[in-house]
């Protein structure tokens, strides 16, 4: 069993230090050691989403 968060696609996810606006979580990278996460970047002047990886010790749930 590996120590990996358990996050299925489309979880409302947040950086712990960086403000990520409309953050879901995406997928694991191709190596399983990054976390992509979804996010609306061009906020609060339209939408334009991309995906960012992150290392999985930076990512926690968002409760809203």
């Amino acid at each position: 069993m590996t120590d990996r968060p358990d996050f299925k696609k489309g979880d409302p996810v947040q950086h712990k230090t960086k403000k990520l606006y409309e953050a879901r979580f995406e997928k694991w990278s191709k190596s399983g050691k990054r976390i992509g996460v979804r996010h609306n970047y061009v906020w609060p002047y339209g939408a334009g989403y991309a995906i960012d990886y992150f290392d999985p010790k930076n990512i926690v749930r968002d409760t809203p």
